[in-house]
């Protein structure tokens, strides 16, 4: 509709559209990365993080790390083998980490 009117999307949305498929191949086996970059105050971490008690408020790292737990709890157990799970993360603020 124009300029001036925010446009906003769910977490849900959000995980759906983008983190179901790093979802998929991290349980591959495949590194994935996901970058935020913005403004100030844009949401990025709030997408990346969420907030809790709210509703719908898990963000998409939350969700991907509890989808791969999910996977790793359910996946029987096979003698000589091994799930290795490591995740890394990094903000800059500022120029600062």
């Amino acid at each position: 509709d124009g300029f001036g009117t925010p446009k906003f999307v769910t977490q849900t949305n959000l995980f759906t559209t983008i983190g179901e498929s790093l979802l998929k191949d991290a349980w591959e086996g495949y590194n994935v990365c996901l970058f935020a970059y913005g403004q100030s105050g844009a949401g990025k971490s709030f997408s990346m993080t969420g907030a809790k008690g709210m509703e719908d408020g898990d963000g998409i790292v939350p969700r991907i790390c509890d989808g791969l737990l999910r996977k790793i709890a359910a996946e029987p157990k096979k003698e000589g083998f091994e799930i290795k799970l490591e995740v890394s993360m990094l903000e800059i603020y500022i120029d600062d980490l």
